[in-house]
């Protein structure tokens, strides 16, 4: 079983048969790291699950916490045959609130079916004890067991100002009800009605659950409230001690990724087109996090767009709305080619919004675009190795058939030059194989070709022509007519970030160096990618794109519109690369130079 591809960043594994049947679901901080252990010679992690194991599937997600929040969602909605982590074991540790009129509030690693309401998974459970610590100084919640607290028992932590007595309000209800005037009871003197002391308990609970679910605003304001209400007493301990646990809840909090706000709740689907598959991913949001994320495909041939939107309100009972986007821009486009409208059936991304979610601003839907996109790239990437339905494989011939490149995109290569002022002229080579970041080949050039020359200016046309030589190795012909070529690993498609002026500098050099033309015709397929007027984004929502320019047959250079698909974007990936690459170490030479 091939894990190669699997990404370093968080996000949750799932090991599955041949049958697609999920066996295990995990979660972890490195997903290489973690599903590399469970091949480790000698590991004795899971064997027999290993052994059952067709294929590892991956979701990346943005936080630690929210894996952990995906992982115990997943692990309920598809009760996995191998998993044990959060079905009774002690992995992870949930706040669970009593269904009470004073609801106890307290930590536990058992989840059980009892009508409470539990608030988790979560991790770091000696800093959570501690948090727990810190939140009932300010917010003086019940600890008491359900025992003594029906007995109306005086918990002793009225003494050290950490209960407000709500055992004893619980036990003299009826004559809280009763009274005129405030009343003494254990000590204790009730001056509200009981529907205010519920009210205020309610208040607190909600405050400490929004808490636990990402949401510290509101308890750090309370805190900033309470230090300025000591200031004016004049009460500089208990000062000095709120200041305390506001910094340690700044230091040990980790605010959860929330997709949406808490009122928002559906489903969110995008229909991505594919050679010869349609890619669905859905994702489910309860109250603003994701709970849910499904990956599927369907033939093409088998399923139009249409028919796919209407079986899927029928099976989830929702109605959709239909957009097609462009992520990019994260708005509302039709994709162009040529100045001639594509119809969205077999060319864009569409996305189904459920009609509670059609009212979602701008940048919520360009926030849910980059998470959907992030989910595709991790399902085409679980199946590179699967040689019975190799995404990546349709997405590279689909960019070989539209761009017509005489060789199978399989390892491709983007260059782009980078400088200050036309100071410190960098370049930086990116590399892709098999439709995934291949880091190992990544390469930086120092531009030699004008260091000799006076005043500070960039040529971006001699910096890639010196880029282009070096890296193809190549040279004037040898005394015996021959090309003197080094051994030298060709890309098929080389790209040069630019337009028809950048691919023009290629018939310069076969001039210098015939031996490009060999190359050209049976080595690598050269391209470039330029921005033109997409370079504004304001140019982008007018329907501007960027263009892709190619040699056809007769070596004359042609242009094509990107169509900003999933195809498409394996290349603006792969230029976007390019350029960071070469801005840092352009910054790195500046730096090393400034010293």
């Amino acid at each position: 079983m091939n894990i190669s591809h699997i990404p370093t960043s968080p996000g949750v594994y799932l090991f599955k048969d041949r049958k697609e049947k999920i066996l295990y679901v995990g979660k972890a901080k490195n997903l290489a790291r973690r599903v590399s252990q469970y091949f480790t010679p000698g590991s004795v992690r899971k064997q027999d699950m290993v052994a059952k194991a067709a294929r590892v599937d991956f979701i990346e997600v943005r936080n630690e916490s929210e894996a952990l929040y995906l992982e115990d969602n997943l692990i309920k909605t598809n009760n996995p045959e191998y998993n044990r982590l959060l079905k009774g074991d002690n992995s992870y540790i949930y706040l669970k609130i009593t269904k009470e009129e004073f609801p106890q509030l307290f930590l536990t690693r058992m989840r059980k079916n009892d009508g409470a309401t539990y608030i988790g998974p979560k991790n770091n459970t000696g800093d959570l004890r501690k948090l727990m610590h810190y939140l009932r100084q300010i917010y003086k919640y019940r600890t008491m067991k359900s025992g003594e607290f029906k007995q109306g028992k005086l918990s002793s932590d009225i003494y050290f100002g950490l209960d407000k007595g709500w055992s004893v309000i619980a036990k003299y209800k009826d004559d809280i009800i009763a009274r005129n005037d405030a009343i003494r009871k254990s000590g204790i003197v009730l001056d509200k009605s009981y529907e205010e002391y519920k009210r205020e308990y309610k208040d607190i609970v909600k405050s400490i659950t929004s808490f636990f679910e990402g949401n510290t605003k509101e308890v750090k304001n309370k805190i900033m409230n309470d230090i300025d209400e000591a200031i004016s007493k004049e009460h500089f301990e208990r000062c000095i001690n709120l200041k305390t646990i506001l910094t340690q809840i700044d230091a040990w909090t980790e605010k959860q990724h929330v997709v949406l706000a808490p009122n928002y709740s559906g489903h969110i689907i995008t229909i991505n087109e594919l050679k010869n598959y349609r890619v669905i991913i859905m994702i489910k949001i309860f109250e603003g996090k994701i709970t849910d994320v499904i990956r599927e495909k369907k033939p093409k041939d088998e399923w139009s767009l249409n028919q796919m939107k209407a079986s899927l309100e029928i099976d989830l009972k929702e109605t959709f709305v239909m957009k097609e986007t462009d992520s990019n821009t994260g708005g509302s486009v039709i994709a162009r080619r040529n100045d001639e409208a594509i119809h969205s059936e077999g060319r864009g991304t569409n996305i189904l919004y459920s009609s509670s979610l059609k009212t979602l601003r701008k940048a919520q839907r360009k926030e849910i675009n980059e998470l959907l996109e992030k989910f595709l790239q991790s399902y085409i990437a679980s199946t590179t190795f699967d040689t019975e339905e190799n995404l990546t494989q349709d997405l590279l011939q689909t960019l070989q058939d539209r761009y017509h490149l005489h060789r199978f995109p399989y390892r491709v290569e983007c260059i782009d030059i980078s400088h200050f002022s036309g100071s410190a002229i960098s370049g930086g080579l990116s590399c892709m194989q098999e439709g995934l970041l291949y880091k190992h080949g990544y390469r930086h050039y120092k531009i030699k070709t004008l260091e000799d020359t006076k005043g500070n200016y960039s040529n971006d046309f001699l910096s890639l022509q010196e880029i282009v030589v070096r890296r193809f190795g190549l040279k004037k012909k040898t005394s015996s007519g021959q090309n003197n070529e080094a051994h030298i690993e060709y890309p098929d498609v080389f790209i040069l970030d630019g337009g028809q002026g950048q691919l023009n500098i290629l018939r310069e050099l076969c001039q210098i160096f015939p031996c490009l033309q060999t190359i050209m015709k049976e080595k690598t397929s050269f391209i470039a990618l330029g921005k033109g007027k997409a370079r504004k984004e304001s140019a982008k929502s007018q329907g501007e794109t960027e263009m892709i320019y190619y040699f056809d047959q007769h070596g004359e250079i042609q242009s094509l519109a990107l169509i900003y698909d999933t195809a498409d974007r394996l290349l603006t990936k792969l230029r976007d690369e390019a350029h960071r690459f070469a801005n840092k170490y352009r910054t790195m030479r500046m730096g090393q130079e400034w010293k």
